[in-house]
């Protein structure tokens, strides 16, 4: 990927110190994953109890150079 396409977990805080620069404008608006050719994000949409997990609402940024390719796998 050579420029946008991170995933973003847009319901969490942007890391402190982040160097913005290296980020889309989507990318900064929180949490976000900057995607790289064979890498994997799993995180889970609830909680320990059974409650939904308001912070693993996310969204794929808009590709600005490059392509990006994804696949999904639900695990219940």
């Amino acid at each position: 990927m050579k420029e946008g396409g991170e995933t973003v977990f847009p319901n969490t805080e942007k890391p402190e110190g982040r160097n913005e620069t290296q980020f889309s404008k989507c990318g900064n608006m929180g949490k976000a994953v900057k995607p790289s050719k064979g890498d994997a994000i799993l995180f889970w949409s609830m909680k320990v109890g059974g409650e939904l997990d308001g912070g693993s609402s996310h969204a794929g940024c808009p590709v600005i150079r490059g392509e990006k390719w994804t696949a999904t796998k639900w695990m219940h």
